[in-house]
């Protein structure tokens, strides 16, 4: 296959495993200047199908189930909601300005609007639109704590993150985090920043949203996934490495280059991990290219 585009899979946004609950084990990657979304399967890591999407699609999640796939567009103001069984678009739900960033839990839907500054509030049974809640300049990643309780989205512009109460749509908080925060991730009890312009990871307590600690890092963040085992796997978008964190001591761990990019501003704008935390996948535009890490990287065809 040729990757005609990944190298606009934009370094804000994301791209998602979906793991084994609804098989075969799948990776999605969005493709904005060709305007669609490429399926893998990865029991072979070849392309299972390729969807429209219109316009410019960007970042995605899935429902708790794992049967729903929600793939924002930018251009085109709208969230896609995609049958994960057969890859059926089901329904197309205007938003607001620019939706960058999209989480998901049972009952509810949370799409960050980049130009507004804002956040709509869908019902997942009907994909109604229940509320928007205004938060910082240039909303950029989001992030539910582990019980679903709070909502964080970091404003991109403003270096801050809102801090949502589910329950009733209400902003309870706004933290400071580094320059530009780019990505975010949670686990049971934190939740961690990307801050693409300050080389740094913010540590915040998942609970209430204040800051707990900050990690250096020798990267600019522009995509993170994470691992049950607590290692933070850092990307950025300006040079050909990832960067392994163990947050357990907030230490540098192993290095990794990316093979064959054209040049060193060469780098990862999405990172994803399989079910069982084996293998790293990883996009990187410049060499349009996705590959796969356990040991060794090896591209997807």
């Amino acid at each position: 296959m040729a990757y005609r585009d990944l190298a606009t899979l934009a370094w804000l946004a994301g791209w998602s495993f979906l793991g084994a609950q609804v098989p075969p084990p799948t990776l999605y990657v969005t493709n904005q200047h060709s305007n669609t979304l490429t399926v893998y399967n990865l029991a072979d890591e070849q392309v299972a199908t390729t969807l429209p999407i219109t316009f410019n699609p960007l970042a995605m999640a899935t429902s708790p189930d794992q049967r729903t796939l929600y793939v924002t567009s930018a251009t085109n103001n709208g969230l896609y909601v995609i049958n994960r069984a057969n890859h059926q678009i089901l329904t197309a739900v205007g938003v607001q300005f620019q939706p960058t960033a999209v989480a998901a839990t049972a009952t509810r839907i949370y799409v960050a609007n980049s130009v507004s500054g804002t956040i709509s509030v869908l019902n997942a049974a009907n994909f109604l639109v229940l509320a928007v809640v205004r938060v910082g300049f240039s909303p950029s990643a989001l992030a539910l704590n582990a019980d679903g309780s709070r909502l964080f989205a970091a404003n991109f512009n403003a270096s801050t993150v809102s801090v949502i109460n589910t329950a009733n749509n209400i902003v309870v908080g706004t933290t400071g985090v580094g320059q530009f925060p780019a990505a975010m991730v949670a686990d049971a009890t934190r939740v961690y920043v990307g801050n693409f312009g300050a080389n740094t990871i913010s540590i915040l307590d998942g609970a209430v949203g204040n800051a707990v600690g900050v990690i250096e890092v020798p990267v600019s963040p522009s995509a993170m996934a994470l691992a049950a085992n607590g290692t933070l796997y850092v990307a950025t978008g300006d040079a050909p490495e990832i960067v392994a964190v163990n947050t357990a001591n907030s230490q540098i761990g192993q290095r990794l280059r990316l093979p064959d990019c054209p040049t060193e501003k060469c780098g990862a704008h999405g990172l994803a991990l399989s079910a069982d935390g084996s293998r790293l996948y990883v996009a990187y535009s410049d060499a349009n290219r996705v590959i796969g890490f356990n040991g060794v990287f090896t591209s997807l065809r």
